[in-house]
């Protein structure tokens, strides 16, 4: 892996990049599969189309049970996305979208499905999986009647806090030495406890919009100065504030599977 802290590479180098131009071990997230460029934009994609795990209990259920759980299984993750937005998250990816520096947005077909159903944030997504079948029935219960479209309440917020670690766990044996690997590679880059909250963050660095060669290799490193600081900061403001591991990780189209491409994989 390259990594970009204390060195400058120039556009012609990082575009050639497998993965990782701007990585840093700091609270980290990651994708399972290397993705292929896809041009154009996707339309109405369903979640029951693209959902990126397939399990034991979701082979067990009927047609219409899957896509009540795949419903659900948004309407946590919107929940979840407000209340780490409500304790800071946004403020961060607001701090990047209006950047002297133009970081883009990466465009919906080269997003990945996390990043794809995280809505309100440009930037920064949720990684985990979650595995609301570990609720109980009266949470099940208070999950279908909710609407993620309002605001968060303390209702919301209580549920939210008292769920989480449970639900963003890929195992739940707890064993503080197990960690599970985010990424298109077995590396310490792409790796996270088994209890932590999994940030990714990804933008479109190879967009040039018009401008030259040296202008974009200037803006380019500028980007990473900023991006860096940005993370460390968003790491250390996280980890006070929740009670479960943090772990963020800067993704690029090499180590990202678009929605487009979302093949579901067998976990056990």
């Amino acid at each position: 892996m390259n990594k970009i802290n204390k060195f400058f590479v120039p556009k012609k180098m990082a575009q050639i990049f497998i993965s990782g131009a701007l990585s840093f071990t700091l609270v980290g997230c990651g994708i399972n599969e290397v993705h292929n460029d896809i041009d154009n934009e996707p339309s109405a994609i369903q979640i029951e189309d693209n959902f990126p795990i397939q399990t034991e209990y979701l082979n067990q259920l009927s047609k219409q049970e899957k896509q009540d759980y795949y419903r659900l299984n948004q309407t946590y993750r919107d929940l979840l996305v407000q209340y780490i937005n409500s304790l800071g998250l946004k403020k961060y990816d607001d701090e990047l979208k209006n950047s002297e520096f133009k970081f883009l947005e990466v465009a919906n077909s080269d997003k990945d499905y996390y990043q794809y159903h995280t809505k309100d944030l440009s930037y920064y997504y949720i990684r985990n999986d979650l595995y609301i079948e570990r609720l109980n029935q009266e949470d099940l219960n208070y999950l279908k009647m909710i609407n993620s479209e309002d605001p968060l309440d303390n209702e919301k917020i209580d549920f939210i806090k008292r769920t989480y670690p449970m639900v963003i766990k890929k195992y739940l044996r707890n064993d503080e030495n197990l960690s599970v690997f985010y990424g298109p590679i077995s590396s310490l880059e792409y790796s996270a406890p088994n209890d932590a909250l999994v940030i990714g963050c990804n933008y479109d660095r190879f967009n040039s919009n018009g401008v030259t060669d040296e202008e974009w290799d200037k803006n380019f490193q500028n980007q990473v100065e900023m991006l860096n600081e940005n993370n460390k900061q968003l790491e250390a403001h996280l980890k006070g504030q929740l009670n479960v591991p943090v772990k963020l990780i800067q993704y690029d189209e090499y180590s990202v599977y678009p929605m487009n491409n979302t093949v579901n994989t067998k976990v056990k």
